[in-house]
């Protein structure tokens, strides 16, 4: 088993470097949510939880598939803070950029921004 390199980023930092991005790398972005996406699993049972975060340097669309097991992730409203990791993806649909999630967590603590704050610039250095 190998392991997909890692980043954390701002979203800002995210979008620049989309041309050269690798495919395989996870994506790690922080942001609140500006829009929510919660389709009805009756009747969209294949529809995916689209959560639209922005992090004071841009916005990106972050999609979770299989999200109806996730019992933390029912109660989504705009407002909540994310923290979410995944592969970059352009949307067939509508050709724009998302975050493809493999994790999509409400974050509850008012000091993880700042820790992620830090933990982006450092990992800039």
């Amino acid at each position: 088993m190998s392991i997909s390199p890692h980043r954390s980023l701002f979203i800002k930092d995210l979008m620049s470097s989309l041309p050269g991005l690798p495919p395989d790398v996870q994506i790690s972005v922080l942001g609140v949510a500006v829009d929510v996406t919660n389709p009805d699993p009756e009747t969209h049972p294949t529809r995916p939880l689209v959560v639209t975060l922005d992090d004071g340097t841009g916005v990106v669309s972050c999609v979770l598939f299989g999200h109806k097991e996730l019992d933390h992730l029912r109660g989504v409203k705009i407002g909540d803070s994310f923290h979410a990791r995944g592969v970059v993806m352009v949307s067939q649909y509508y050709q724009q950029t998302q975050l493809k999630c493999s994790a999509l967590k409400v974050v509850t603590d008012p000091n993880f921004e700042t820790l992620w704050i830090n933990k982006v610039l450092l990992e800039k250095k």
